[in-house]
């Protein structure tokens, strides 16, 4: 503690020191009780002559006799403050009490948004075909006589299969509902059934036990069939998926698991294509429901005018009929509000209906993909996730494969040898079926994450090789992501069932629905239509 010095006026100074140097300044509030009169006996005037070192030792111990320490006066602002800073002490212990008991709203909707949100339940879809509670079809189906009436198939058109390398269909594999019926198109176009096909890998790309267990039992029991186990790949971006088609001596026919329909001549015209196009880096097939070529089959005449059936329950008997022409006509208002994120499905497995068989009328304006037509640029944002746009193109194949009028879909310009193809000029097409090279997938390993911006765009680009469209080559593909709860529950995968019964299943493979009937139809007795 400090000793305190007197002024020419009397005040108390503190004495500040430095080394041997002395200071003073003023004290507004003394904290400090001098005995003045002992000070000034004990200090005579010449006290600050001293010596430096003396002068301190004798502050020092003067200090420890005779001063006492006293509690600094408060002014009004000094209580203030106190007062301030105990009240929101007290609040602050109160919010923490409170806090522990009961949470903080505010702190509870940020962690409620910091939380993931649970997946959603898995949906449930069912059939229109009028199936027991086993999934056989019923006995005394109407649609049974459909073999006496079927009209004569059109002849396999007669190709050879080229030698001097592999042919390998890689299916990217993960939802066996589709596959189901993929498979009778594959198993067709194997090489031991006539086909192209040497073998069939199927690239299993789900964590879905069911899904996974039903196609590695399909592998083990068909003859060209491979279970691949991408292992780590399994749960990334499909990437890294092109690391296992890259073998130099093979031609890879790339399939999505969702394409539901291969015409005869595809897989044939394709392998051609792509043979008579060396410099293309690939050649994608003629996708029926896609957002480019599905408005250029609405210009060329293969699209016809169909909508959702106005009932809002089902008034008709189940069946597995896939032609389109024992539907009635459309009897509804044809101011639907085809908007993809307003239209609804009026119940599980519905149909569709045509508006006329007239496509040279106003018709087709009125339906979804006359929208579409209508959007200008923005039609790719309606044709990915419209599901209506794509019942629509559905409807209308099986107008053209039941009429014998696929042939709408042809269209495109002559390279080389080949008619019939469509140049993307290096913009993005869908992968969903297309033909490429296993040397050009492993010189330019890796694959990006979006391999089909890689596919389509980046590597065509920088290899300066076009991407080809052979619109000879028709299949069909299901849905994309945003289209797939809506579109399943329409009677579409049902229909397309029916028609690989009867044009491509052997006898001992024929489909029955995976899903279970729909209420509706487990409601109706099959004799009232008998």
């Amino acid at each position: 503690m400090v000793p305190p010095a007197l002024d020419n006026d009397g005040n108390a100074r503190r004495l500040l020191f430095s080394d041997d140097t002395i200071h003073d300044r003023s004290s507004e509030s003394s904290d400090l009780d001098i005995d003045e009169e002992n000070f000034l006996e004990s200090h005579p005037e010449n006290v600050y002559k001293r010596a430096p070192r003396q002068r301190r030792r004798e502050r020092w111990k003067l200090g420890r006799g005779n001063w006492t320490v006293q509690c600094p006066s408060i002014n009004r602002k000094q209580k203030l403050l106190i007062f301030s800073l105990t009240l929101l002490l007290l609040l602050v212990s109160c919010a923490a009490v409170y806090s522990k008991k009961h949470g903080i709203p505010q702190l509870k909707k940020e962690k409620e948004k910091d939380k993931k949100p649970p997946p959603p339940p898995k949906p449930t879809f069912c059939s229109s075909w009028p199936v027991d509670e086993k999934r056989d079809v019923a006995s005394r189906d109407v649609s049974a006589q459909i073999h006496v009436e079927r009209p004569q198939l059109e002849t396999r058109s007669t190709w050879k299969k080229p030698t001097g390398f592999k042919i390998v269909a890689t299916v990217f594999y993960g939802r066996r509902r589709n596959v189901d019926v993929l498979d009778c198109y594959l198993q067709k176009n194997l090489a031991r059934n006539g086909g192209y096909l040497d073998s069939v890998h199927f690239m299993v790309h789900t964590s879905e036990e069911a899904d996974r267990a039903w196609i590695e039992k399909k592998a083990r029991e068909t003859e060209g069939y491979e279970y691949i186990d991408l292992k780590d790949c399994t749960q990334l971006p499909y990437g890294c998926m092109w690391d296992f088609i890259a073998e130099t001596d093979t031609l890879y026919i790339k399939i999505d698991d969702d394409i539901v329909y291969i015409h005869e001549d595809a897989i044939p015209h394709l392998v051609q294509t792509r043979l008579e196009q060396p410099n293309a880096f690939a050649v994608s097939a003629n996708l029926v429901n896609s957002p480019l070529t599905g408005w250029l089959h609405f210009h060329f005449g293969a699209i016809h005018p169909y909508l959702p059936d106005p009932a809002k329950t089902p008034y008709y008997p189940p069946t597995t009929e896939w032609r389109v022409s024992k539907l009635p006509l459309y009897k509804g208002e044809k101011s639907v509000d085809l908007d993809a994120d307003r239209m609804e499905p009026p119940f599980p497995g519905h149909r569709w209906l045509p508006l006329s068989h007239n496509d040279t009328n106003m018709d087709n304006m009125m339906t979804p993909m006359g929208k579409v037509n209508n959007w200008g640029s923005t039609r790719f944002g309606l044709a990915l996730h419209g599901w209506g746009v794509a019942a629509q193109q559905h409807y209308s194949l099986f107008q053209n494969v039941e009429e014998d009028t696929v042939w709408k879909y042809h269209f495109g310009s002559r390279q080389g040898n080949s008619d019939s193809l469509w140049n993307m000029q290096y913009t993005r097409y869908n992968l969903n079926f297309i033909a490429i090279w296993g040397k050009d997938v492993r010189a330019n390993l890796p694959i990006e994450d979006d391999d089909e911006q890689g596919i389509g765009v980046t590597l065509p680009k920088k290899l300066g090789r076009p991407f080809f469209v052979d619109t000879k080559a028709v299949v069909a593909h299901l849905h994309f992501g945003p289209q797939t709860m809506n579109m399943l529950r329409t009677d579409i995968l049902d229909r397309y069932r029916s028609l690989a019964n009867e044009r491509v299943c052997a006898k001992d493979n024929q489909k029955i629905p995976i899903d279970a009937r729909c209420p509706w139809v487990m409601g109706m007795d099959m004799e009232d239509f008998m």
